[in-house]
């Protein structure tokens, strides 16, 4: 593809293992707008859980532990329609994906980031962060995947302040994928109050890496903002609901264009949006 082409890219909220309702979500997209997908990317709690096992690895409240879709793409009955990639959320099948610390292709098409990650897509620079923060776990190295098969147990996925040095490390990306929102937005809820909600090390990371997008999830709650870093760059902030089917605000759509930046295209107004 020629570089000035712009790219369009979806971004999906939390999926909770809901990937058919994502799918269904981003083709209506596609027939709405009359624009062609080109990258999905996944704000975490994704849960790619492919049986059992898996699922032992998943923390979450009993009413919510369930298989999901996911084995139907893992067994081929089932494909992605288009390239995805995401980052781990706080309840994901962790012994599967501490098996692969530095990202792999799950399925055909879809593709964990992993702890921390980076991808170039036809030259738009991607980086992501998976987990959340837990001060007991920040300070702890991660334990080898030997360790992991041998005592599987529901875990909470989190960062390490190895991982955020790592991060931070990384060239400036174009778009940096975060579960947890960054600190210091002031948010309406659905009564019109204001909140200030989010994680000061995400904040950290966004005034660090300075990125032109910020896409998160985690909150259950759509909301579009920018900021702006203390060395002047702007940074647009798209947090994500949860995929369902009456919450239009759990996907957005956004075209990329050399020189331009992003631009969001899908028109959703719900509570807090200003798309």
């Amino acid at each position: 593809m020629n570089k000035q082409m712009p790219i369009i890219i979806a971004a999906c909220g939390d999926v909770h293992g809901r990937m058919h309702q994502m799918q269904e979500h981003l083709l209506q997209m596609e027939h709405c707008t009359g624009l062609n997908i080109d990258l999905v990317l996944q704000v975490g709690d994704f849960q790619p859980i492919r049986n059992e096992q898996d699922l032992a690895s998943l923390k979450v409240p009993s009413k919510y532990r369930s298989m999901g879709d996911f084995p139907d793409f893992y067994q081929g009955a089932s494909r992605f329609n288009w390239p995805i990639w995401f980052i781990g959320g706080n309840h994901e099948p962790v012994d599967l994906l501490d098996q692969h610390p530095e990202g792999a292709e799950l399925v055909a098409n879809c593709h964990y980031l992993g702890r921390v990650g980076q991808l170039q897509w036809q030259g738009l620079a991607i980086a992501g962060l998976s987990g959340i923060y837990q001060e007991e776990t920040s300070r702890s190295s991660r334990a080898g995947s030997e360790k992991i098969v041998k005592e599987p147990h529901a875990r909470t996925l989190t960062f390490s302040n190895q991982d955020i040095d790592r991060l931070i490390s990384l060239p400036r990306p174009d778009i940096l994928l975060l579960h947890d929102w960054p600190a210091g937005l002031a948010c309406p809820d659905q009564q019109g109050r204001f909140s200030s909600r989010g994680c000061d090390i995400s904040r950290t990371v966004v005034e660090l890496l300075e990125p032109q997008l910020v896409l998160c999830g985690h909150q259950h709650y759509p909301y579009q903002t920018g900021i702006t870093t203390a060395s002047g760059r702007s940074c647009q902030i798209c947090c994500l609901d949860q995929v369902d089917p009456a919450r239009p605000g759990c996907v957005a759509l956004f075209r990329y264009t050399v020189g331009a930046g992003f631009e969001r295209l899908d028109r959703y107004t719900g509570a807090g949006i200003s798309a």
